[in-house]
């Protein structure tokens, strides 16, 4: 679990700074329960969820339609491809801060798509 106090008041910080945030840490720490009490107004999807991940994969645009701003994106590292799609969006976008909250706990992976987007 997140043991910081300032983590709740720094995600809220960041996200009203930015149109979108990448958690990552190990798994099992948290970052989905403290996300989605944090959040509950946003819509909520897990790429640990094979259709879903193929859906992202092989059809963003209906994925976004299925899933749309803002929104928690969890365990993004299993639908790389999705960071393309995003970066796309979110530039039509910029000004809307907190359209996207990515977690995920593989960083080495999640970090290449990322710097690419």
């Amino acid at each position: 679990m997140f043991k910081n106090r300032n983590v709740s008041s720094r995600i809220r910080h960041l996200t009203g700074l930015l149109p979108s945030l990448v958690i990552t840490r190990a798994r099992q720490v948290g970052k989905t329960p403290l996300l989605k009490r944090m959040f509950p107004n946003y819509s909520y999807v897990s790429l640990d969820s094979i259709p879903d991940t193929e859906l992202a994969d092989n059809s963003p645009d209906l994925f976004f339609e299925k899933y749309p701003p803002p929104v928690l994106i969890d365990e993004v590292q299993y639908a790389p491809s999705i960071f393309r799609h995003l970066k796309v969006r979110i530039d039509k976008k910029r000004e809307l801060k907190g359209q996207y909250i990515l977690t995920g706990s593989q960083k080495f992976v999640l970090m290449k798509g990322v710097s690419e987007s």
